[in-house]
C-alpha cells in the first residue's frame, strides 16, 4: 500500500495500481487515479481548490475521500463503476446535494462532480449517513441533507428529521426507512414508499403531514403512496390530484381525492372511500368495505385468487368467494378475477361487467349495462335497458333481453338472442345463431320488433355447414346488414347470380332459406347464411 503526501503548494500526484492513502494538503492539488487501480483509494483533500480524475480502465473503482475546505471538483469516466465515499471534519453544518447542477455543497466547500456511479456521505462520528449516487439517480440514507434532482429517475431513501429531498423533475421514488424528513414530489410520477417502517402512517395526502408511533414526516406532491404492513390511514380528500392509495397489508382506511384514484387496500379488513372522480377500488382479500362517490366507480377483483361472486343489488355485506365478505355501496362498474369463473350481478343502474378469463356469468338487471366477456365460454344478460353485450372468445351465450340492445359475438361459435325490442346482433367469427326476439323451447315465434342482423366480413359466415343461422328472421320487420362486406347489390330470389360482382342471391330449400354472396363475380357464392324457415326477401330486407 502507497502513501503519499502532498506539500503546501500545487500538485499533481499520480498514484500507482495498490491501495493508496493520499493527503494533498493545502494548495490547488491535481490527484490522477491510474487505470487498473480496482483497490481502495483514500484521499484527503486539503484547503485549496482540488480536481480528482478517475482514468478510464480503473474498473470498479472506490474512494474514499475527506474534505476540509475549498471548491474542488471530481471526475469520473463514462466506461468504469467509480465509487466515491465523503466524510466532512464536522456535521453540524448543512450539506446541499443538487443533481441538476451535478454539485455538492457545504457551508465550507462546494465539490462538483460527474461520471460517477455512486456518492455516498460520511461522518467519522456518526454511523452510516449519507446519500448515494446511482447514474443520474440517487438514494439517501441519513444526514443533515438539502437534496435537490434533476431529470432522471431518483430515489431518495428518508431516515432522518433533517433531511429535506425536492424530487424536481423525472419519475422519483422516496422511500421512507424512518418516519422523519421531508420530501416533495416533482413534475413526474413520483411514488413514496412506507412499507419499510415498523408501525402503521396516518397521512394527509393533501398537506403531506404524517405521523408514525408518535413520529413527524411531510411527504408532499406524490401520485402513488405505498403504506405499511400495519393498520395505515391515508386520505386525500381535499385534493383535485389524481392519486393511487397502496394500504398493503393491515386493516386500511383509504380516502380517494377530486381525482380519478385507485384504492388498494391489500390483505385485510380494508374501508375504502372513492372521491369525486372515476375511481378504482380494490379490496383484496379480507372483509372490505367500498365506497362509491360521485363519479363512475369500479370495484376490481382481478387478483382474486379464486372465484368471485358479486352483486351490486345487495347493500349489505355479501360473501363475494375468494375475497371473503364486502360490502359495495355506490359502486357502478365490477372486473372479475382475472382467470377465474366468475358470476357478476348489476343493478338497476348503467353498470359495467367485465369477466376476463374463466367461464363467467354476467347478468345486467336494470339500466342502459355494459358486458364484457372474456376469452372462454361465457353468458351475458343484458336484462332491461338499452345493453351492449360483447363475447371476446369462446362458446358464448348472449341475451339482450328488453329494449333495444346490441350483442357482438366476435370470436368462437355463439348464440345471440336479441329478446325483445329492436336489436343489433354481430356474429363475428365463428359458427354462429342469432335469434331477434325471445325463445320459448325450440319455438322461434320472432318478435314483431324490427332486428338488425350484422355481418362485417366474408368469414362471418363461411359457406356449407359451418354458416351462420338466424332462428326467427321476420319479412316484414328484420334487415340484413351487410354494409362492412363492400358494395354489394340483391338480385332476387330465382335468377341466381349475374356474373357481376357483389350479387346477393336468396334460395328456397326444405324448410329453410339460404342467403349467398358472390364478392368477385365468378358465379360461386363466397358467403353464406341460413334463415329458419321459407321467405321470399327484397332488397328492403338487406341494408348494403
Amino acid at each position: 500500500m502507497a502513501l503519499i503526501y502532498g506539500t503546501s503548494g500545487n500538485d499533481v500526484i499520480y498514484d500507482t495500481a495498490d491501495t493508496d492513502q493520499i493527503a494533498d494538503l493545502d494548495g490547488n492539488d491535481t490527484v490522477v487515479l491510474a487505470a487498473n487501480d480496482r483497490l481502495l483509494d483514500t484521499i484527503t483533500l486539503g484547503a485549496g481548490d482540488d480536481l480528482v480524475i478517475v482514468e478510464e480502465g480503473t474498473g470498479a473503482a472506490e474512494i474514499r475521500l475527506a474534505i476540509s475546505g475549498g471548491n474542488d471538483t471530481i471526475i469520473g469516466n463514462e466506461v468504469d463503476d467509480v465509487s466515491v465515499e465523503m466524510w466532512l471534519a464536522s456535521f453540524d453544518k448543512s450539506v446541499t446535494v443538487d443533481l441538476a447542477r451535478m454539485e455538492v455543497s457545504t457551508d465550507i466547500r462546494t465539490i462538483a462532480f460527474e461520471g460517477l456511479s455512486t456518492l455516498r456521505f460520511e461522518d467519522m462520528s456518526l454511523p452510516v449517513l449519507g446519500i448515494y449516487v446511482d447514474g443520474r439517480g440517487f438514494a439517501q440514507d441519513r444526514g443533515l441533507l438539502s437534496v435537490f434532482t434533476g431529470e432522471g429517475a431518483d430515489t431518495v431513501v428518508m431516515g432522518s428529521a433533517d433531511l429535506f429531498a425536492n424530487l424536481r423533475e423525472g419519475d422519483d421514488l422516496a422511500i421512507f426507512d424512518e418516519a422523519a424528513g421531508t420530501v416533495a414530489g416533482g413534475d413526474g410520477d413520483d411514488i413514496v414508499d412506507f412499507s419499510q417502517l415498523r408501525s402503521s402512517i396516518a397521512l394527509d395526502v393533501t398537506t403531506g403531514k404524517g405521523t408514525s408511533d408518535g413520529q413527524m414526516f411531510q411527504a408532499q406532491g406524490f401520485e402513488t403512496v405505498h403504506g405499511t404492513g400495519f393498520d395505515d390511514l391515508m386520505t386525500a380528500s381535499d385534493t383535485t390530484q389524481d392519486v393511487t392509495l397502496d394500504g398493503g397489508t393491515g386493516d386500511d382506511s383509504l380516502e380517494g381525492s377530486y381525482g380519478d384514484d385507485g384504492l388498494y387496500g391489500g390483505v385485510g379488513d380494508d374501508l375504502l372511500q372513492a372521491g369525486k372522480g372515476d375511481d378504482v377500488l380494490s379490496g383484496g382479500a379480507g372483509d372490505d368495505t367500498m365506497l362509491g362517490g360521485d363519479g363512475l366507480d369500479r370495484a376490481t377483483y382481478e387478483d382474486a385468487a379464486g372465484r368471485i361472486t358479486v352483486n351490486l343489488s345487495e347493500t349489505g355485506a355479501q360473501f363475494t368467494g375468494a375475497a371473503g365478505w364486502d360490502t359495495l355501496i355506490d359502486i357502478e362498474n365490477i372486473d372479475g378475477s382475472d382467470v377465474y369463473g366468475d358470476r357478476l350481478i348489476g343493478s338497476t343502474g348503467d353498470n359495467m361487467l367485465r369477466g376476463f378469463d374463466g367461464n363467467n356469468a354476467l347478468f345486467g338487471l336494470g339500466g342502459a349495462d355494459t358486458l364484457l366477456g372474456g376469452r372462454h365460454s361465457d353468458t351475458l344478460y343484458g336484462g332491461d335497458g338499452q345493453d351492449r353485450l360483447f363475447a371476446l372468445g369462446g362458446r358464448d351465450l348472449l341475451d339482450g333481453g328488453a329494449a333495444a340492445d346490441m350483442l357482438w359475438g366476435l370470436g368462437g361459435a355463439d348464440t345471440l338472442r336479441g329478446g325483445t325490442g329492436s336489436d343489433t346482433l354481430v356474429g363475428g367469427g365463428g359458427q354462429d345463431i342469432l335469434i331477434g326476439g325471445t325463445v320459448s323451447g325450440r319455438v322461434f315465434a320472432g318478435d314483431g320488433q324490427a332486428d338488425v342482423f350484422e355481418f362485417q366480413s366474408l368469414r362471418d359466415s363461411r359457406v356449407g355447414s359451418t354458416h351462420d343461422i338466424i332462428r326467427d328472421f321476420e319479412v316484414a320487420h328484420d334487415v340484413i346488414f351487410l354494409n362492412g362486406i363492400g358494395a354489394v347489390s340483391f338480385v332476387g330470389g330465382t335468377s341466381g347470380f349475374s356474373g357481376a360482382a357483389g350479387d346477393v342471391f336468396s334460395k328456397l330449400m326444405t324448410d329453410h332459406t339460404l342467403v349467398w354472396l358472390d364478392i368477385n363475380g365468378d358465379h360461386d357464392a363466397d358467403f353464406e347464411i341460413r334463415l329458419d324457415g321459407l321467405h321470399v326477401l327484397t332488397a328492403a330486407n338487406f341494408d348494403f
